[in-house]
């Protein structure tokens, strides 16, 4: 019989899995060992984090750059982040995913970073500030600035918005 703790970290890897390693992609070429790392980290802690999803975000995060810093090798970090799919539709037109990839790349980190954690992520803007150490407003801000810059260079197609963040902070 599975512990409860074990339950929970299953269902959170079953979850959140696929956007903590594209969220730990723009850091390190071995995404999938960071976030394995966060979830042992998450499985040995005897009392629950607050709001796990944020706290998983924030501990990848940390890593992914720790490691970055150790090994210094950055070199192709943000062209994996849309390597695998284009999530960009307009009119059953797709974004080829190296004109995302270049696009992501172009923004400065503190936008990128926000915006690929609520749009690959699926996190939620009060998810993104606590795992950044930043206001709700200054996430909302951040996302909203690198929609708006990705729009512009990706121009003539459209960056949309997740249906359901109509100003979705929770």
């Amino acid at each position: 019989m599975e512990t409860h703790a074990a339950e929970t970290v299953r269902r959170l890897v079953e979850t959140h899995w696929k956007g903590l390693v594209l969220f730990a992609r723009q850091w390190t070429d071995d995404p999938e060992d960071v976030v394995q790392e966060a979830f042992v980290r998450r499985f040995q802690q005897t009392q629950k984090p607050v709001d796990e999803v944020a706290w998983l975000f924030r501990v990848v995060r940390n890593e992914a750059i720790s490691r970055a810093r150790r090994h210094r090798s950055r070199t192709a970090r943000e062209s994996q982040v849309a390597a695998d799919e284009c999530l960009f539709d307009r009119h059953d037109e797709q974004i080829d995913a190296r004109e995302v990839s270049l696009a992501l790349q172009q923004l400065d980190d503190e936008l990128r970073e926000v915006v690929v954690m609520r749009l690959w992520g699926q996190a939620t803007l009060q998810q993104i500030a606590d795992a950044l150490s930043i206001s709700v407003t200054t996430a909302h801000r951040r996302y909203e600035r690198a929609i708006e810059l990705l729009r512009q260079r990706l121009e003539p197609r459209v960056v949309e918005q997740p249906a359901d963040d109509k100003r979705r902070t929770s």
